[in-house]
């Protein structure tokens, strides 16, 4: 009976806290397509010497099981290096942006594309959406990194336009992985939504928004909720132990 209770006991403050996620969760191989992909370099390329000042922009919409490769016909493909590739919805993550050192200064490894003042080099996506969900932010992180520490401040994501986000690579620095070739950074953006028809989903602050953001005042009273049947489980379990 008492390993009965202490199930049941769980099993509602699991509900609680599962309906409390459902508001903003993040998804991985449930994108939808197909996504309209951009390379912005409006300051043209350099490999850290020499450079060209003519301004790239290469636009591609591709099927989300097939991303971009280097070499596969692609307008972006085309241009990319050999360690370099787009992949969208994996087991893991919703886009996986990999990055080649295309440029070394003073030994300093970058991407090599070149923004101008105010309009920075960017991969630009546009076109995301996942069925029956709505994308309410971003999560970013990456490996092989150097600067910036933290990756939001290179994150461009407005909720009011949530099928859409960029990402600034003229700054990102990459870690020199000698030995293994050319040294590249790997960026994942995992996307947060929510359910459709879910309390304050679709609703929006406007803003910018928050890329990483904070579950709703009514998730939180959901997991509050869950967790205020413990006192009462556990008084239950007190008494069960005292026989009469």
């Amino acid at each position: 009976m008492k390993s009965r209770t202490f199930r049941n006991g769980l099993a509602c403050l699991a509900v609680s806290m599962a309906a409390a996620m459902a508001a903003t969760s993040a998804h991985a191989a449930l994108l939808s397509g197909p996504i309209k992909v951009t390379l912005d370099a409006p300051g043209g390329f350099t490999d850290g010497t020499t450079g060209d000042s003519t301004p790239i922009l290469l636009t591609d919409t591709v099927a989300v099981g097939t991303g971009i490769h280097p070499g596969d016909g692609s307008n972006i493909g085309s241009f990319m290096l050999s360690t370099e590739s787009i992949v969208f919805g994996d087991a893991t993550h919703d886009i996986i942006l990999t990055l080649g050192s295309g440029a070394e200064s003073g030994g300093i490894l970058t991407t090599g594309f070149l923004g101008l003042p105010g309009d920075p080099a960017q991969y630009q996506f546009s076109g995301l959406s996942i069925a029956n969900e709505i994308i309410t932010g971003v999560l970013v992180s990456g490996t092989n990194v150097v600067s910036p520490a933290n990756l939001t401040t290179l994150l461009h994501f407005d909720p009011n336009n949530p099928g859409s986000l960029s990402f600034d690579i003229d700054t990102l620095s990459i870690a020199n992985t000698a030995g293994s070739g050319l040294s590249f950074a790997t960026i994942v953006f995992d996307l947060q939504t929510c359910v459709v028809g879910t309390a304050n989903c679709g609703s929006t602050t406007g803003g910018g928004g928050d890329p990483n953001p904070v579950p709703e005042p009514a998730s939180i009273a959901l997991v509050l909720a869950g967790l205020a049947g413990l006192p009462v489980w556990r008084r239950r379990r007190a008494a069960g132990s005292n026989p009469a």
